[in-house]
């Protein structure tokens, strides 16, 4: 018997999105997005440490990320937490501190980086929109599932 290195995803998906039910997301569509946000994130840590090298740039590209990874699963676990309670002045009052709150820390943090570091702004930008990138995957792999169902 040889041990392998190639790690098994099927296992490890499983236990990421038990983790995930377990820090409150119940929603097994919102536990995929967060999952394959969270992946994105991982594989940018790794290719940020293989290509440091290059410089600054995949760092400043890794801040992006984890920023977005941040305000991304915040907010997704805010909404689904509160999608089920009835309206109130509280609850929106609730939302809108929550949201201001992690814009602000994020205009702070890219204020900082882009002011004081002289970060480039396409490196940020692009670690940004690994949220977008993993929205699309997963509305497209909904539209393809739904394709092959109906045919």
């Amino acid at each position: 018997m040889t041990a392998t290195v190639i790690p098994d995803f099927r296992m490890m998906n499983s236990g990421l999105e038990k983790w995930l039910f377990e820090k409150g997301f119940k929603e097994a569509a919102v536990r995929v997005l967060i999952r394959n946000q969270l992946w994105l994130t991982a594989a940018s840590v790794l290719s940020a440490a293989c290509f440091y090298w290059v410089g600054l740039w995949p760092v400043y590209y890794l801040v992006g990320v984890l920023l977005a990874t941040y305000n991304f699963f915040s907010l997704a676990k805010f909404i689904q937490q509160v999608v089920h309670y009835r309206f109130t002045k509280r609850l929106l009052i609730s939302l809108l501190v929550r949201v201001y709150g992690r814009l602000l820390l994020t205009g702070l943090v890219l204020a900082l980086m882009i002011g004081w570091l002289k970060a480039p702004v396409a490196a940020l930008l692009i670690g940004l929109s690994t949220v977008v990138a993993t929205i699309l995957f997963w509305g497209g792999s909904f539209i393809y599932e739904q394709t092959v169902k109906e045919a």
